[in-house]
């Protein structure tokens, strides 16, 4: 049974409204028994308050069906389950689906959850593969310089190498101007050949016929004796150098010569200086004797022309020799090989092209062993290196700069490539 609630305005009113129906049908009661008048009194007082709410009710009987009337639902359909008995009512139609209500406004936040707990730590995976290598990265910057290595061991001398190949035969010069020599004398005049026969001669009663025909000519003089050297002209300009071949393989040693005679006395000197005081070299009571002066020994030489993608262990050729005291240097080798001992200073220095990617590797060679060693890559401009390095040398010992294959270098006449040496201490 549904619950009915009024308000309690209306209850009010309504208690009211039967007092008042009350009072009435009472006074008309006491008319009707009454045999005189009575005069009607209605008293209004004023409204209670609401009464308590009362119990629920029991529950109503079950009503009876209800005619067979068309029930429009919700959805614009009909129901028609509420016929009676003798009439069938079909189901209606399915409802249309009406429009979707509006967004309800957001619900308040959830109570925040308990505090979650870190798991244990799990076990170590098996390990991966060896992943593939990486793309070669570029080249690094080029390192400090090293310092200076100490003084290796000489080694024993290596086997004699196999001869070089003849280089190509370099650039003709230009031709100097003609000497200005006078010419030498006029040979003396050769003797007069031997005269041929005469010829036959005619009879005397006949005329004289035609003469015989000449002689046989007379044998060639003698060469007369050859004059006199003319004055020698000025030397010509120097040709060009042309390019340098490949060092040809070492010659073996000569074998020493005759004594020469011995030469004319010179003429008697002039009388020298005071000699220097006597020092620990010299033995008591020895008279003083002025010390000789130290040997010297220099060369400095240029690379006057490129040399590009060389072969293995080439040997550089300064060709260009600016200074060569002693001649220790050899400009068609490229070798320095000094006849005084002593400690040596060399400086050699590389200049690469202007070849985008070019390098070179050259390194200082004693006697075939590397002793220091020159880099540099040319990114698009010409870069310069140089090192140095103190030797100690004694005669028969070599020294030369050697390039490794593929190496290129810029050289010219204005001495970007150089090596030099000279004798720094005297053993």
């Amino acid at each position: 049974m549904a619950d009915i609630r009024i308000p309690a305005t209306c209850a009010a009113g309504c208690f009211v409204f039967l007092c008042c129906l009350c009072l009435c049908l009472c006074k008309a009661a006491e008319e009707d028994s009454c045999s005189t008048p009575c005069t009607n009194i209605t008293v209004l007082a004023p409204a209670g308050p609401p009464g308590p709410k009362g119990a629920m009710g029991p529950r109503g009987l079950r009503g009876e069906p209800g005619l067979c009337e068309p029930y429009r639902g919700r959805g614009g359909g009909y129901d028609g389950t509420m016929l009676p008995t003798d009439i069938s009512c079909a189901p209606g139609e399915p409802s249309v689906t009406g429009r979707p209500g509006n967004k309800g406004e957001q619900g308040p936040p959830g109570t925040p959850g308990l505090p979650s707990h870190v798991g244990l730590k799990g076990e170590p995976g098996e390990t991966g593969l060896r992943g593939f290598p990486g793309v070669e990265g570029p080249p690094g910057e080029k390192g400090a310089r090293g310092w200076m290595g100490l003084q290796g061991i000489p080694g024993a001398k290596g086997p004699k190498g196999d001869r070089g190949q003849v280089g190509e035969k370099g650039q003709a010069g230009a031709q100097g101007p003609p000497g200005v020599g006078s010419p030498g004398q006029k040979g003396e005049k050769g003797a007069p050949g031997v005269p041929g026969p005469s010829g036959a001669t005619g009879s005397s009663n006949i005329v004289q016929g035609p003469p015989g025909s000449g002689g046989v000519p007379g044998e060639k003089g003698d060469r007369g004796p050859r004059g006199k050297q003319g004055v020698p002209g000025y030397p010509g300009r120097p040709g060009r150098t042309g390019v340098p071949g490949a060092p040809g393989r070492k010659g073996d040693p000569g074998g020493t010569g005759a004594n020469g005679q011995p030469g004319n006395q010179g003429q008697k000197g002039m009388k020298g200086e005071s000699g220097w005081p006597c020092r620990s070299t010299c033995a008591p009571g020895s008279p003083a004797a002025q010390p000789a002066d130290p040997p010297f020994v220099a060369f400095s030489a240029v690379l006057a022309n490129r040399v590009l993608n060389v072969p293995e262990n080439t040997i550089v050729t300064y060709n260009s020799v600016i200074t060569n005291a002693g001649n220790a240097y050899d400009e068609i080798t490229g070798k320095f090989a000094p006849s005084v001992p002593g400690y040596y200073m060399f400086t050699f220095t590389g200049m690469t092209t202007s070849v985008k990617g070019s390098a070179y590797w050259s390194r200082l060679k004693k006697n075939g062993k590397p002793v220091i060693s020159l880099y540099d890559k040319s990114l698009g401009e010409h870069l310069s290196s140089s090192n140095s390095a103190i030797l100690l040398l004694k005669p028969g010992d070599e020294v030369w700069v050697e390039l490794d294959a593929r190496s290129s270098m810029w050289g010219d006449y204005t001495g970007y490539v150089t090596f030099s040496g000279y004798l720094i201490h005297h053993v």
